[in-house]
């Protein structure tokens, strides 16, 4: 299947969308890319969809970052607070009294009571502007949430191949020391009827004492890499099944570039960051402008003084003010306004640059990983036969049992090589997908529920009354 051309995924400026980034096209490839890893089934074994899908759940990192946006969300309810009405009101209950120099003093009671309203007609296009800055950096933080989903289910992925590895590792060193103890046990029985020499002997529990000893490092290295899964999985790996390879990944690195301008969650960021402080102009200059509102009043008060002792009124009026002079701090924001976007335009280059560079080192460790993983292939079949043969010719007498001892470990040495180099490509094919924007809970079809962030952006957008929070 070929890989899909002119993606384009850009958010609108002023309406944040509904679904989440990074879709589209490149969600169908990430589906061709990806969907064979999670082929091979086992009884009561744990996939690699198993622990993405766990990760997704439960990893705190990635669930801080949900609160985070969802905290930006709150950000455009309060831009939008620029077009809605304030209503305040007072009470006042008072005491006075009157000294005026004759016999008896003069206490008197005052009372009065006021509900005022204020609404906003035109601020200067500031309410306007700063709605599509808080809406962009909704965007913003929605690629942003990408980019920390991407990070979380790449580092699960690599961490559930190393275990995959060093389990591998493991088992090839137990297999060796196992082979290693026959052999020494045959070098012994071969040297009690005076076939082989002492140091025949010596070399065989030599090699054993050196095989065991690297049991012993396969096995603790083994250990870290489950602390590390656990860390981002959230439980120690179980019996975990080995990925299909990967199919229908890029044919050519500037395909893989070109998804990765239009996808990359990181860029997605810089591009929206970018656009919010270009709003953030329009918002300082906003300043500069008249203000236009509606006020009104009611009044009642009460004075034990005034004549009637009680009075009601009311008022209803257009207030505009108009800003002369404001001791140039607001010159000085709008100054500093342009010089962020300026930062902000050059900041999205220099992250084009960086997922550009990023696309060139994940294809270039993935092709060269494949490129090596066949070597090592090769590799194993032929110490496989070297040993073979040695063993045979043991057996006539044209080898010693150094020459089994060096052919043996030669095969373990290969079979090793090949497990890393396995690991190195899975791994590689994951920072390509992830560096092209792929790499998302919905775009490799994960069963789990899938995060909406339009979900709580909704209710609060337009949400004039109440603190709960869910």
């Amino acid at each position: 299947m070929s890989v899909p051309q002119n993606i384009n995924t850009r958010q609108s400026t002023k309406t944040v969308q509904r679904r989440p980034l990074f879709l589209t096209a490149l969600s169908s490839l990430a589906a061709v890319i990806l969907v064979p890893l999670f082929c091979t089934t086992a009884a009561q074994a744990e996939t690699l969809e198993d622990a993405l899908a766990a990760a997704y759940n439960s990893n705190p990192t990635l669930l801080a970052q949900r609160a985070s946006l969802r905290a930006t969300n709150e950000n455009v309810s309060q831009a939008l607070a620029g077009w809605r009405p304030t209503v305040s009101s007072s009470a006042t209950v008072g005491h006075k009294r009157v000294h005026t120099g004759t016999v008896s003093d003069t206490s008197l009671g005052q009372r009065s009571l006021s509900l005022s309203l204020s609404q906003p007609l035109y601020r200067g296009g500031r309410t306007e502007a700063t709605t599509a800055q808080t809406e962009s950096f909704v965007s913003a933080g929605r690629a942003q949430l990408a980019v920390v989903e991407q990070n979380i289910l790449l580092a699960v992925a690599t961490r559930y191949m190393t275990v995959l590895r060093d389990q591998a590792v493991l088992g090839l060193n137990q297999h060796n020391v196992e082979v290693l103890r026959k052999q020494l046990e045959a070098t012994r029985d071969r040297f009690e009827v005076g076939e082989i020499t002492r140091t025949d002997v010596a070399q065989a529990e030599a090699r054993l004492s050196g095989a065991i000893s690297q049991r012993v490092q396969a096995g603790g290295n083994l250990k870290v890499t489950q602390a590390s899964y656990a860390a981002a999985v959230g439980a120690m790996p179980g019996k975990l099944v080995k990925p299909a390879a990967l199919t229908g990944m890029p044919g050519a690195e500037n395909v893989a570039q070109e998804l990765s301008l239009e996808n990359n969650p990181s860029l997605q960021a810089s591009r929206f960051s970018e656009e919010a402080s270009k709003h953030d102009i329009d918002a300082t200059r906003g300043q500069m402008m008249p203000t236009v509102s509606l006020n009104s009043e009611l009044a009642h008060a009460s004075d034990a003084a005034a004549r009637g002792g009680r009075s009601n009124s009311a008022f209803m009026g257009v207030t505009v003010s108009v800003p002369l002079y404001q001791a140039g701090g607001v010159y000085s924001q709008l100054r500093q306004s342009r010089l962020l976007n300026s930062q902000a335009r050059i900041e999205v280059e220099e992250t084009r640059r960086s997922v550009q560079q990023q696309v060139t080192q994940a294809w270039e460790r993935w092709t060269t990983a494949t490129a090596a993983k066949d070597a090592r292939k090769d590799q194993v079949r032929a110490s496989a036969i070297a040993l073979e043969g040695v063993r045979q010719e043991l057996a006539v007498g044209s080898r010693t049992t150094l020459d089994v001892l060096d052919s043996e470990q030669e095969l373990l040495d290969a079979r090793v090589a090949l497990a890393s180099a396995e690991t190195d490509e899975a791994i590689a094919s994951f920072d390509l997908v992830a560096a092209m924007g792929g790499l998302t809970a919905e775009a490799l079809g994960l069963n789990v529920a899938l995060y909406d962030p339009a979900v709580d952006y909704d209710k609060v957008r337009d949400k004039w009354f109440g603190a709960d929070v869910e």
